[in-house]
């Protein structure tokens, strides 16, 4: 589901295609049958929130999921380096990514 399909960010397409391409295959690899796409527009900036209705990411998991090389799936080929680069991508452009608390699933916030 996508809401605020208008938003513009300070991202070139292909930018936000890595960035969303990510997110979703991350969720999907993961168990997740729906995600959802929020942008909203603010006087300061916009703000991305991608959530996902899988299993989420572990407390213990938590703190590392954006770590350059940590992955929960490297006998499936997972490198760790997809959720860095996306990170790194959105820090080059203003933005900042973080993973939000909650209730089912894993939920990712971006602010630029």
């Amino acid at each position: 589901d996508v809401t605020g399909g208008d938003v513009a960010f300070p991202l070139s397409r292909t930018g936000l295609g890595i960035v969303l391409t990510h997110l979703v295959n991350n969720a999907v690899a993961s168990g997740a049958g729906r995600v959802w796409i929020e942008g909203r527009a603010f006087s300061e900036g916009a703000v991305l929130t991608v959530s996902d209705n899988g299993p989420g990411i572990s407390t213990g998991n938590r703190d590392k999921c954006l770590e350059p090389f940590f992955t929960t799936r490297r006998d499936a080929g997972g490198t760790g380096m997809g959720l860095a680069i996306v990170q790194s991508l959105l820090l080059a452009h203003g933005g900042e990514i973080t993973l939000e608390p909650s209730d089912a699933g894993a939920r990712f916030r971006i602010v630029f």
